[in-house]
């Protein structure tokens, strides 16, 4: 039927029947293409150790400051204190080896498992100096 013209059943309008105009073209790709840089994308080890060391004071200085105010202690204070051993151990962590931070993230899923214990340990020693210093300053709270 290749050339010839047909009426179309549904709408009545009559074309010409050509060849597929697509049939040129190469079948389509994925994008995009797929590359083994992919799987390690995120962060490079230099931003990891520029951001730890930038962020590392920051983040003592809070811990500080919310401690000295304890009598004013808002609940904002106390999220600094008891997230900051987290930040502290992960960035410590990232001024060792990127990697171990990485794994406890999405960018770590190729790197090899004791990267990834590794992570699961400073996160352990964080939560367990974070519940203890959250201890401490509720206790002294209810007493003052």
């Amino acid at each position: 039927m290749l050339g010839s013209r047909v009426k179309c059943a549904q709408c009545g309008a009559t074309f010409l029947v050509q060849a597929n105009p697509y049939q040129d073209f190469p079948p389509p790709q994925s994008w995009p293409p797929p590359s083994a840089g992919l799987a390690s994308s995120g962060p490079t080890d230099r931003q990891f150790r520029i951001g730890a060391a930038a962020l590392l004071p920051i983040i003592g200085l809070g811990m500080l400051a919310a401690l000295f105010a304890m009598q004013d202690l808002t609940m904002g204070a106390v999220v600094i204190i008891g997230l900051g051993p987290f930040a502290i151990f992960y960035g410590i962590a990232a001024l060792i080896d990127p990697n171990i931070v990485r794994a406890a993230g999405k960018f770590g899923t190729h790197l090899p498992v004791r990267y990834k214990l590794i992570a699961l340990g400073v996160g352990l020693a964080a939560l367990v100096c974070s519940l203890g210093l959250m201890y401490v300053v509720w206790s002294r709270l209810a007493q003052g």
